[in-house]
C-alpha cells in the first residue's frame, strides 16, 4: 500500500513536473512574444512620431503659403476695388457732361478725374478704418478671454482673513 501510495505520489510529481516545464515554455514563448511586440511598439511610435512631425512641418508651411497667397489677393483686391471706386465716380461725372466744349470737357475731366480719384480714395480709407477698428474690438475680447484666462491658471487671490492693527492696551 505504501508503495502504491509513493508510485501514485511519484506519477503526480511527474505530471506536475511535465505541466511546470509546459507552461514554462509556454511562459518563455510569450516572453519572446512580448519583447517581438514592444519592439514593434517602440517602432510603431517612433514612425508615428515622424510622421506627426513631418505633418506639423508640412502644415505649418502650406499655412504659411496660404498666408502669403492671401494677403496677395487682399492687396489685389483692395486695388480693383479702389479701381472700381474711380470707373464708379468717373461714369458719375461724365453722365453730366453731354454736350460740353471740348476744352471744357478735358478742363472739366481733369477736375473730375482727380475728384474722382480722391472719392475712391476716401471711400477705400473710410472701409480700411471700419475693418481696422473691426479688428479692435477682436482682438480687446481675445486679450479680455486670455487675461480672464491667466487669472483662472494662476488662481483668484482672495483674502480670507484681516487682522486688526495693535491697539494701545495690547
Amino acid at each position: 500500500m505504501e508503495l502504491d501510495s509513493l508510485t501514485r505520489n511519484f506519477n503526480d510529481l511527474q505530471e506536475a513536473l511535465i505541466e511546470f516545464e509546459q507552461s514554462k515554455s509556454e511562459a518563455s514563448e510569450a516572453e519572446m512574444k512580448l519583447e517581438v511586440l514592444t519592439t514593434e511598439h517602440i517602432a510603431t511610435a517612433a514612425q508615428l512620431n515622424a510622421v506627426c512631425s513631418d505633418l506639423a512641418a508640412t502644415k505649418y508651411s502650406a499655412q504659411a503659403e496660404l498666408d502669403c497667397t492671401v494677403k496677395k489677393w487682399e492687396g489685389e483686391n483692395s486695388n480693383l476695388k479702389f479701381e472700381i471706386n474711380v470707373l464708379k465716380s468717373r461714369g458719375a461725372a461724365h453722365v453730366g457732361l453731354n454736350d460740353n466744349n471740348s476744352e471744357e470737357c478735358a478742363s472739366v475731366d481733369n477736375v473730375k478725374e482727380d475728384e474722382a480719384v480722391l472719392r475712391a480714395r476716401i471711400k477705400e480709407r473710410d472701409e480700411k478704418i471700419s475693418s481696422l477698428e473691426s479688428e479692435i474690438v477682436r482682438s480687446e475680447q481675445l486679450r479680455r478671454m486670455m487675461h480672464n484666462r491667466i487669472q483662472e491658471l494662476r488662481g483668484n487671490i482672495r483674502v480670507f482673513v484681516r487682522t486688526r492693527p495693535f491697539l494701545p492696551g495690547d
